[in-house]
């Protein structure tokens, strides 16, 4: 048994957070995935989006060295983000965009009670358990979202959440 706290990946969070969007918006939402800028060289983005979209993006990360100290990990304090994009010729698009932003919050701040999180942690840990903290300063508000500026309107979640990473990362 090692002695090594839980620590995770930057890829394996942003595949936890997605799975668990899909898991719990199922098929009423069209495109789950990773925020991707408006490719100006182009003036397109990388893929055609479809509404509604649930899109994660990891805006900045720091060292962060009020957390929890473990053996073996380094902290991050992850500033995360779900871009909630709608399409213009939604019915009441602000309304719609406001209330699936808030379905989100509830979400990010739903108690984890995965198996590995023991006593359930208070907060989503996207399954992760203790290789992830609490998630801190949740809001949601009005995004200027870059790709598909015609035709598509969105809000976006913001929080942050430590991440614990190995101290030695993988390679490949």
């Amino acid at each position: 048994m090692s002695n090594l706290a839980p620590t995770t990946t930057i890829k394996a969070l942003h595949a936890a957070i997605e799975s668990s969007l899909r898991a719990h918006f199922n098929a009423s939402v069209q495109q789950y995935g990773t925020y991707q800028p408006w490719d100006t060289d182009s003036d397109a983005p990388d893929s055609e989006l479809r509404t509604p979209a649930l899109l994660v993006e990891l805006e900045a990360m720091d060292p962060d060295d009020v957390a929890l100290h473990l053996p073996g990990c380094v902290a991050l304090r992850c500033a995360l983000a779900v871009h909630v994009v709608l399409g213009v010729l939604t019915d009441d698009l602000q309304v719609a965009l406001r209330e699936l932003a808030a379905a989100v919050i509830t979400l990010v701040r739903q108690t984890d009670t995965a198996a590995a999180a023991r006593p359930p942690l208070n907060g989503n840990h996207w399954g992760l358990g203790e290789a992830v903290g609490t998630p801190e300063a949740v809001s949601a508000r009005p995004a200027e979202f870059r790709p598909g500026l015609n035709g598509f309107d969105a809000w976006i979640v913001t929080w942050e959440q430590i991440v614990y990473l190995p101290e030695t990362l993988p390679t490949d």
